[in-house]
């Protein structure tokens, strides 16, 4: 190739670029010469074939001219004439060429499997996965070259690769996106056949958010819009664990995800695939142009972050049943000893029952399991009186009452995570697995939707164990329990707007962490007589502060870790006995 051929280092502002720049140069000089050499060898064996032809023909025309005279010899050179007239001109044909990348955009492409590793297959064995994903692959590249990306493929034909090779392959070019195209399957003697897309990412953006996720989410909308049956979601970890990447997300320096798209075992995914395939391809490549455009335009997470000190040996801990209620008893300063008592125990797994040492400090907390008509009247009477509240959401909650949420955000108020569906018998009656998920639906739905970072759980019902208080801590989340609650989340029963308000205030005390149901009427009613008699007895209504592990263990010196084999109840229920039932 020559000198000239190639960009000059002066038309670049680094050298990074110009390296790049040099390296798509090369890769497309080669290209050309190939289809060059590719074009001479056609025309030489056409060459050879139309001499053959010739000559053919020609001993056909003497042969007939012997035969039928000069006068035939006439009708055979307008019938060749005519045929000459009839074929193309080749100089009119266009050599076809990869587009030249118009876009700072380079992204890797990985078809899973390959060569003698088929993949999955479908029921009837007449399709295997390796095949699907490479004219997949092969789709999206057309598509990302046609909006100016540059494109690399870790294979582009019947070829195997090992995991570790994939990873490589982008990392030593330094690619912007990695995206790894696979197929999804169920054994065979599975009951029901299950249908859709699930997109998997890395589980290190949970924590460092890098732009996997949002690259996971563009996708799967994309992918909704062309039509598939069903969408199962973007999963950090992998099908085995939420917490367990797979390789090639793990090996990947750059944001990646891996795609599963639909089930070979599904008749009707598989038709999807067929009608949709091109359909598909342009969604998802232009879901990586819409990430990769969103770059350094993305604001830092609302909301707070937590770094705890991790719980070693969760599993060794005790998965005996809690129910949480703060019980009748109370000391001098009218706080409930059970929230006292509770505090001293599981304080250091980042829980709080009550804040301590606050005289006169109140923190309204309300919970949300679904929008009654109350939460806006609640929102208003909290902003005439400039206090901040925390409220503890659930994901059909958030799903059908986004503009309530963001006005929550917007007004300084903190979204708390009360678990993604809110089981009535609570959510430590699953693995510890399937309470992480509970947690970590809610949270990333947050995150993608809101662009906020959740920190605060409130368990279901107020039932926990040691083993579920110490997998929220290693979440980076802090168990907010209440120091008062009373029997205000039936909605056919709601109490007496009178009698509730006196309820409140004879169990004012310091640090008092006050639950609420958002759902109640008869709250919406007394929020704001019971805000102004509460300070003209001279509390105050506080935002709820949050201190990491480490942090309170240098506040409190004589934090311990709990006692291992504690496992009380915490007292009797009543008026005030802060069952934790309100959010349904």
């Amino acid at each position: 190739m020559n000198r000239q051929d190639m960009p000059r280092r002066s038309q670049f502002s680094s050298e990074e670029a110009y390296q790049r720049a040099r390296r798509r140069r090369i890769i497309e000089l080669r290209r050309r010469k190939r289809r060059l050499r590719k074009i001479v060898k056609t025309a030489i064996i056409a060459g050879m074939f139309c001499m053959a032809a010739l000559v053919v023909l020609g001993i056909g025309f003497a042969v007939k001219a012997i035969f039928t005279g000069l006068g035939s010899r006439s009708v055979s050179e307008t019938v060749l004439a005519e045929r000459y007239e009839a074929m193309p001109d080749i100089s009119t044909i266009s050599m076809e060429d990869e587009p030249t990348p118009t876009l700072d955009l380079y992204v890797c492409l990985d078809p899973g499997h390959g060569g003698y590793d088929p993949g999955t297959s479908s029921a009837d064995g007449k399709r295997n996965e390796k095949d699907d994903v490479l004219r997949l692959a092969l789709a999206v590249r057309e598509e990302l070259q046609a909006l100016g990306a540059q494109v690399l493929m870790t294979r582009e034909d019947d070829t195997f690769y090992k995991l570790s090779d994939r990873g490589y392959i982008a990392n030593n070019a330094k690619v912007d996106y990695f995206v790894s195209i696979h197929r999804n399957a169920v054994d065979a003697n599975e009951d029901a056949t299950p249908n859709g897309i699930e997109i998997y990412v890395p589980t290190k953006a949970r924590s460092n958010p890098d732009g996997s996720y949002e690259l996971g989410e563009n996708i799967m909308a994309g992918l909704e819009k062309a039509g598939i049956s069903e969408n199962r979601g973007v999963r950090y970890g992998s099908q085995g664990s939420e917490n367990s990447d797979y390789q090639v997300n793990r090996d990947t320096e750059m944001p990646s995800c891996l795609i599963e798209l639909g089930f070979m075992t599904s008749d009707k995914d598989n038709q999807l695939l067929d009608e949709n395939l091109q359909s598909y391809a342009k969604e998802i490549a232009r879901a990586i142009v819409k990430t990769s455009q969103k770059g350094e335009e993305t604001e830092p997470p609302k909301g707070m972050t937590l770094e705890n000190e991790k719980i070693q040996d969760v599993n060794s801990l005790s998965s005996e049943e809690i129910v949480w209620a703060p019980g009748t008893e109370t000391d001098e300063n009218n706080r409930p000893t059970g929230a006292l008592d509770f505090q001293e125990k599981y304080g250091a797994y980042q829980a709080q029952f009550i804040m301590p040492d606050q005289e006169k400090e109140i923190y309204l907390t309300f919970d949300e399991g679904y929008e009654a008509g109350y939460t806006g009247q609640i929102l208003d009477i909290l902003k005439e009186n400039g206090i901040s509240a925390v409220f503890f959401v659930t994901l059909p909650f958030v799903k059908s009452n986004q503009e309530l949420v963001q006005r929550m955000i917007d007004e300084g108020h903190i979204i708390g995570n009360h678990s993604a569906n809110n089981d009535q018998k609570g959510i430590i009656t699953a693995s510890l697995e399937e309470q992480r998920t509970e947690i970590n639906d809610l949270h990333d739905y947050m995150l993608s939707h809101f662009n906020y970072q959740m920190c605060l759980f409130r368990y279901p019902n107020g039932k926990f164990t040691q083993q579920s208080l110490a997998m929220v801590n290693n979440l980076n989340y802090q168990s907010v329990f209440w120091s008062f609650s009373y029997k205000d989340y039936d909605m056919a029963k709601q109490p007496k707007e009178k009698d509730s308000l006196k309820i409140l205030e004879k169990c004012l005390h310091g640090g008092a962490i006050y639950l609420l149901s958002a759902r109640s009427r008869t709250n919406a009613e007394i929020l704001s007589d019971f805000i102004s008699d509460a300070q003209k007895q001279g509390y105050t209504f506080e935002p709820y502060s949050v201190k990491s592990a480490s942090d309170q263990s240098k506040d409190a010196a004589s934090s311990e870790q709990p006692d291992e084999g504690q496992n009380e109840d915490g007292g009797s229920q009543d008026e005030t006995d802060g069952s934790g039932s309100s959010d349904q």
